[in-house]
C-alpha cells in the first residue's frame, strides 16, 4: 500500500520510508488477530512498489486465523478540495472469497465508516461482491484475486468533499 491523496490543490504522498507514526494498524476486537506489518515484505511479494517499506500482511500456512484488522491513516481536511481522490499501489493475494480488503472512510471521528466506491467503479477497484470474511463489515471489496505484481488503484472521494476531519 502506497497512497497519494489530492487535497485542495496539494498532494499528500506517503511511501512509508520514514515509518510514519500517524499510520497505525490494529485488530478490531480486543485480543484479536492483526497481521498487518509496516516493513520490507519477505514472502509473496518481490519488493515494495518503491523504496523499502510498505504495509502488508503475511499469514503462513493454509489455516489462517479469523482476522478483522485495519490500517488507519492520519486525518485529512477536504474543505476547499474540488475533486478529492486517492491513488495507491496495491498487490492482492487473496485466498478465494474467504479473505478480503476494503477501503473505508469516516467523517465523524470513527463512529461510522463507509466504503469508498462500489464494485468495479474505479481503476483496479473492488472486484468481489460476496466476501465471506466481511472486511469492514462489508461483503464488497477486493478478494478472490492474485496479482502478478503491483497495480495502481484509483478512486474519487466525492462523498468526502468539503469534510474537515476525514
Amino acid at each position: 500500500l502506497r497512497p497519494t491523496i489530492a487535497l485542495a490543490g496539494e498532494t499528500y504522498f506517503e511511501d512509508f520510508e520514514d515509518r510514519p507514526v500517524e499510520w497505525q494498524s490494529n485488530a478490531l476486537q480486543a485480543g484479536g488477530v492483526n497481521s498487518w506489518t509496516l516493513g520490507d515484505p519477505f514472502k509473496g511479494f518481490t519488493n515494495p512498489s518503491s523504496g523499502t517499506y510498505c504495509w502488508y500482511t503475511y499469514i503462513p500456512g493454509t489455516s489462517a486465523p479469523r482476522e478483522q484488522s485495519v490500517v488507519t491513516s492520519p486525518c485529512f481536511d477536504f474543505t476547499g478540495t474540488e475533486k478529492p481522490m486517492i491513488k495507491m499501489d496495491i498487490w492482492r493475494l487473496f485466498n478465494a472469497t474467504r479473505d478480503g480488503a476494503v477501503l473505508q472512510a469516516s467523517a465523524d471521528s470513527g463512529r461510522t465508516w463507509q466504503n469508498i466506491g462500489e464494485l468495479q467503479d474505479g481503476i483496479n477497484w473492488y472486484n468481489e461482491y460476496n466476501i465471506l470474511g466481511n472486511p469492514g463489515g462489508q461483503t464488497i471489496g477486493w478478494s478472490n484475486i492474485r496479482d502478478a505484481g503491483w497495480l495502481e488503484a484509483r478512486h474519487g472521494l466525492e462523498q468526502l468533499k468539503g469534510k474537515k476531519q476525514v
